[in-house]
């Protein structure tokens, strides 16, 4: 028997996926990081619409037989309860969506603004060169997600750590270790906060009728704070990397700030973290693009691949602002499980990017792009260092 393609990929460049993720058959068998099979969807039309399907879940009705995709606690294998598992995830959606809602999004929208100028404000009072991961996206994800969820800023070096550590894909007993500790912690404040709620998210989950236990919710909590924070500060220093390493692009966004919004959407369309896939398994035999699955296989989701389909986006590894419907991308997924904090993440992405060029008119990338590298065997896999300059006289207080 021929031996399967093994994941993940070998990549050049952070800004380019892998070739084996974009040639090939649309959906084909891999054998995953963790050593299983599993079947690879790397087609637009194909993740689309499994992303949305109800015959594929998070959950396993084996679970100890289910192939293992990573050794990551949150992404590496099956999750939840097979027979219960949508019920739960549409309780968990009501909880959560009153804070993510676009009304909430909206009046948030003046804290990120004021956020983004007090972390900038940080950037001006030194001198260049600076990484804009250590000074900029992280500090900003983090204020605005401690904000939302209610948790304490002075705590972000643990749980920044925590974060990190969690993500990692080949060590289990590391990454199952540190998110151990991040559901403690927030365990520890979900009771604080059932003694002396506040106006946040935490505390309206723990006072809310709801099925779910404050173990159960810590967990919750736990996921929001990972996404608000890594993966966010991700997005933003891929949005950035692309603009700093495309001057032409970064001009018309200059002399168009109307245009901010579609930049946003194209940097989120071709950050390609996550190349390892959304996880799902197969609740039932079913056929996608030509190929059987049958039920209890793992699948992997590519959402970076679909995400450069050229039958769905022309010329599409260049990044381009004006870009026609540039928000047909996958990047938040679709369906159900659409990320319930994408409104979020734009808003603070948009506001970045207007901020920044406007305060820091110069600033540009501080080695060549070729050397930009990622951290590999990550869930997230950002750039090791985003190092930039700007001409200090040229920089607005």
């Amino acid at each position: 028997m021929q031996e399967l393609p093994r994941l993940p990929f070998p990549g050049l460049h952070p800004f380019e996926l892998a070739a084996g993720y974009l040639e090939g058959p649309a959906v084909r068998m891999v054998t995953t990081q963790a050593g299983d099979p599993a079947w690879l969807v790397t087609g637009y039309a194909e993740v689309r619409d499994l992303l949305s399907d109800r015959r594929l879940g998070r959950s396993h009705p084996c679970p100890e037989r289910a192939a293992r995709l990573s050794g990551s606690i949150r992404l590496g294998g099956p999750a939840g309860g097979y027979t219960s598992e949508r019920a739960d995830h549409a309780a968990i959606r009501r909880l959560l969506n009153p804070a993510f809602s676009a009304r909430r999004m909206a009046r948030l929208r003046g804290f990120v603004r004021d956020t983004v100028e007090e972390v900038l404000d940080g950037v001006a009072a030194h001198s260049p060169p600076a990484d804009l991961r250590v000074c900029f996206s992280r500090p900003l994800s983090a204020r605005v997600i401690c904000e939302l969820l209610g948790v304490p800023y002075s705590d972000r070096d643990d749980f920044a750590v925590w974060a990190d550590e969690a993500s990692l894909l080949s060590e289990p007993e590391r990454s199952w270790a540190a998110w151990g500790r991040l559901v403690e912690y927030m365990e520890e404040l979900l009771r604080s906060k059932r003694r002396r709620p506040a106006r946040d998210l935490l505390s309206d989950l723990v006072v809310a009728e709801s099925p779910f236990s404050v173990a159960e919710l810590a967990r919750l909590g736990a996921a929001v704070l990972f996404g608000g924070y890594a993966t966010t500060a991700l997005r933003v220093d891929f949005v950035m990397a692309f603009l700093l390493a495309c001057p032409d692009q970064r001009a018309l966004v200059q002399e168009s700030p109307a245009l901010v919004e579609a930049a946003v959407e194209e940097g989120l369309r071709l950050a390609s973290a996550n190349t390892h896939g959304i996880p799902r398994y197969a609740h039932t035999d079913l056929e996608i693009g030509g190929v059987v699955i049958r039920e209890g296989d793992g699948i992997l989701l590519n959402t970076p691949a679909a995400n450069r389909d050229p039958a769905v986006f022309p010329d599409p590894g260049s990044f381009v602002v004006t870009r026609s419907s540039p928000a047909a991308h996958l990047a938040f997924g679709r369906g159900p499980r659409y990320c319930v904090g994408a409104g979020l993440a734009r808003v603070e992405l948009s506001e970045a990017v207007s901020a920044i060029f406007r305060r820091f008119p110069t600033i540009r990338l501080a080695i060549p792009v070729a050397e930009l590298r990622q951290v590999r065997g990550t869930t997230t896999e950002d750039f090791e260092q985003l190092p930039v300059l700007w001409d200090e006289h040229r920089c607005l207080s």
